[in-house]
């Protein structure tokens, strides 16, 4: 990817509104990426695994949800106008807050992915649900580590912009 590809990346900390702004450029008939965390988790919850079981291998569990994320921008239009619930970076991200270590196929592509821009969503009051089960530290601290590593990939390019979600659910 030499140039830079038509993608807008909505990320920020667990409760941010992101899926909420999603859902509202979808409605308002832009192409969006679902979150590929919450889609892989949400399908093992449906097939009848539990939370519990389906967190329990957390290095295997992030690389299963990497490799569909790859798989993901890989094959997207890189003309075409496309927002993104979430990113290779937050992958990056994740690596970091849980303390796993970066395999060399997140590191490789984290360094070539590119985008527009990113908006990094301003936390809202924490709603967890079956998936989301961070206390506010904890997300404060996953908010915190998303805006280093999109400053830090972002340097080449830019700046990380960010925006309030005020209103938002």
């Amino acid at each position: 990817m030499n140039k830079i590809p038509n993608w807008y990346i909505i990320t920020g900390g667990p409760s941010s509104g992101k899926t909420t702004v999603i859902n509202e450029l979808k409605d308002r008939g832009y192409k969006m990426v679902v979150e590929s965390a919450r889609n892989y988790i949400e399908i093992k919850l449906i097939n009848g695994r539990d939370i519990e079981e389906v967190r329990l291998r957390q290095y295997q569990l992030q690389r299963k949800i990497l490799d569909r994320q790859v798989d993901i921008e890989r094959n997207l239009d890189p003309e075409e106008l496309t927002f993104l619930d979430r990113a290779t970076p937050d992958s990056l991200a994740c690596y970091q807050y849980l303390g796993l270590p970066a395999d060399e196929k997140l590191i490789e592509w984290v360094k070539t992915f590119k985008f527009k821009k990113v908006f990094i969503l301003d936390l809202l009051p924490l709603v967890n649900d079956e998936i989301r089960l961070e206390n506010k530290g904890e997300q404060l601290v996953i908010h915190n580590t998303l805006i280093k590593v999109y400053k830090k990939t972002r340097g080449r390019n830019g700046f990380c912009s960010r925006a309030a979600t005020e209103g938002a659910s």
